[in-house]
């Protein structure tokens, strides 16, 4: 439905914003819950002016595989998580780089720990170049390291806000949509009001289906 629309985002991202949307976990979203990611995709109608790109960030992988939302990760996941980015580590350089992170030796890492991996062991110059970066001649990898983790640290604040925004805009939805629901059914409560008022007094009314009225038809 995204491509249709030429919204082209990575599959771990269209996951993450229908997870967004499905608030009661239903594997289902209605119209007004898809208008939300709409939002959040569109710069012209977002105020942050953020749109998703369609490559693959570390925090849309991450989440893909965090399937509990606690916000970590344990070592298995870890593994499937490598292998479905393509980074391949032989077991005893996982399991060392996973202990390396796991520093509280809790058996997780959380986010901020993973894009460390991520950055390190990932093609650094290929995520900066697909982003638009000119890499300097004699940057060292250590340099591009640190420029990668800036602009991610960017990209992700640019998204937060505009998920926010989106959320906000959908609070807002609700509003005028309960407003409009209250404001028909204290319209119908007024006419079966009016209706039994003028049975009483012996006189008959009949409404517009349309819902309006002249003076002649209210008076006549």
């Amino acid at each position: 439905m995204l491509p249709d629309l030429g919204i082209r985002i990575s599959v771990p991202k269209a996951l993450q914003y229908f997870r967004l949307c499905d608030k009661d976990d239903s594997g289902e979203i209605d119209y007004n819950e898809f208008k939300v990611a709409l939002f959040a995709c569109d710069n012209d109608d977002n105020p942050v002016g953020f749109a998703p790109s369609s490559l693959l960030t570390p925090k849309d992988a991450f989440q893909m595989f965090d399937k509990d939302k606690t916000g970590k990760i344990d070592e298995d996941e870890f593994s499937f998580l490598l292998e479905y980015l393509n980074i391949h580590l032989n077991d005893e350089k996982q399991e060392k780089m996973f202990r390396k992170y796991d520093r509280d030796d809790s058996g997780y890492i959380d986010y901020n720990e993973f894009k460390k991996v991520w950055v390190r062991v990932g093609n650094t110059k290929n995520e900066l170049v697909a982003r638009g970066v000119n890499i300097p001649k004699f940057a060292t990898q250590a340099q591009l390291v640190r420029m990668l983790e800036r602009i991610l640290d960017g990209e992700e604040e640019q998204e937060a806000l505009a998920l926010a925004e989106a959320e906000r805009w959908k609070k807002w939805q609700d509003m005028v949509r309960l407003r409009k629901q209250y404001l028909s059914k204290a319209k119908m409560r007024a006419e079966k009001e009016l209706c039994s008022a003028l049975d009483a007094a012996g006189q008959h009314i009949k409404f517009s289906t349309g819902g309006i009225w002249t003076i002649a038809d209210f008076v006549g």
